[in-house]
């Protein structure tokens, strides 16, 4: 499909899927066991060249009992087949990540420095024209295309 060939395909992928694990961790550590105040994952992506990663926080109790505990529940979430993620969770993941790229993304200045500068390394000219319509191409990503790119 077109999207695929986006540059950003695979980070864009990412950052959903993130969301959706970020919903999950604060259910389970937070909502359910108490085990943390906050939790949270993140994406550190780099679209120029199409890769990704991403680091877990999180706040517990200084106890080392609990933070095992909590360890082991992170790892169990992080573990979870990412063809077991919802139509629902999916959704609600988008909400959060258009609504991001609405008030931060575009209208945010210094990304634009950032990206203005950067147009003296190699690759980046050829990229720079994809921003322009970005939120409408993340708003056509589905489950499938997330699903398929985290397997």
């Amino acid at each position: 499909s077109n999207l695929k060939r986006h540059p950003f395909y695979y980070s864009h992928c990412l950052s959903i899927y993130t969301q959706v694990l970020q919903e999950r961790l604060l259910q389970r550590i937070r909502g359910e066991l108490g085990l943390a105040y906050t939790v949270s994952i993140s994406p550190i992506l780099s679209e120029f060249w199409d890769s990704g990663a991403i680091y877990v926080f999180c706040t517990a109790f200084p106890n080392e009992r609990l933070l095992r505990y909590t360890l082991l529940e992170i790892t169990k979430i992080l573990q979870t087949p990412v063809d077991s993620v919802t139509e629902e969770e999916f959704v609600n993941a988008m909400k959060p990540t258009l609504a991001n790229l609405n008030t931060q993304f575009l209208a945010n200045r210094d990304f634009w420095l950032a990206r203005l500068s950067g147009l003296q390394l190699p690759n980046t000219t050829t990229h720079v024209s994809y921003y322009h319509q970005i939120i409408q191409y993340v708003a056509s990503l589905t489950l499938d295309d997330v699903v398929c790119t985290m397997t």
